[in-house]
């Protein structure tokens, strides 16, 4: 009995001191991201300058044994954009010897409220979608641009310079009839209900997105972004003129890309 007791007393005092050794061996990294606010990207047809965009977001996923990757939301936060001309820089603690993914996006957040006023939401793999408590009353704030980093074995601070992209396609509205309407709702119909920001694939179920009552500006009716499942969406758009007069027509077809931008205008 003594013997065993012996025995006992001498794997905890092996099992304290791993602890210990672990407890010592978690020195940290910090890994520095250089982001220039989304208004200065170069971007393809000039769909828009991402003037609604006032919140950069990053999450860590941290890598485990079994190859997965395991959201941290204790180390995720945003970063204000509040000059266009600014370059963010996000500097983020990670424990040495271990890999991570580090997913930035920048994105419209209404300030000063909860998170779930974000327009978009990512989840813990890394799927971002529409978030549907956002509350969008301008086109523009549906704009977005993301990135992705793979760390690999963190053993040193490092810096990088990072350009996010725009996984979003632009849909652009505008009627050449002399009666414009005050307010319109777009329908469409068949984009992606969410884009693998890992993967960089768009999801292929489909969603159907509702943007109701969005200020018209004249002739030019509005403006929203959507995630392209396939090459083309279909619309509904839904008028409403001076006096309570609605009009309701539906467009077909609309060709779409990634960041890029497609006109839909005429008699509308």
């Amino acid at each position: 009995m003594k013997k065993l007791i012996i025995i006992l007393s001498a794997l905890i005092l092996l099992a304290s001191c791993q602890k210990g050794n672990d407890v010592q061996t978690h020195e940290v990294a910090v890994a520095t991201f250089d982001v220039q606010a989304p208004f200065e990207f170069d971007i393809k047809s000039t769909p828009g300058d991402g003037s609604a965009v006032n919140a950069l977001w990053y999450g860590v996923y941290h890598k485990k044994e079994n190859d997965t990757y395991v959201y941290m939301s204790d180390m995720s936060a945003y970063v204000a954009v509040t000059d266009a001309s600014q370059k963010i820089s996000v500097p983020i603690t990670l424990f040495k010897d271990q890999e991570y993914k580090i997913i930035l996006v920048a994105q419209h957040i209404v300030p000063g409220t909860e998170s779930n006023c974000y327009t978009y939401i990512i989840n813990e793999e890394g799927q971002m979608s529409l978030n549907p408590e956002a509350e969008i009353t301008d086109g523009e704030q549906l704009d977005a641009f993301v990135y992705c980093e793979e760390t690999g074995v963190i053993k040193n601070d490092y810096k990088k310079e990072v350009e996010l992209s725009r996984p979003l396609a632009q849909i652009n509205i505008s009627t050449s009839a002399t009666e414009t309407p005050e307010k319109i709702t777009v329908e469409v119909s068949g984009t992606a209900d969410s884009y693998d920001i890992f993967a960089k694939k768009y999801a292929t179920q489909t969603a159907v997105l509702t943007f109701a009552d969005l200020a018209c500006n004249g002739t030019d009716l509005a403006t929203v972004y959507v995630l392209p499942a396939s090459n083309s969406v279909n619309l509904k758009l839904t008028m409403k003129y001076a006096g309570g007069t609605e009009v309701t027509k539906e467009v077909q077809s609309v060709s779409l890309a990634p960041n890029f931008k497609t006109n839909v205008t005429g008699n509308i």
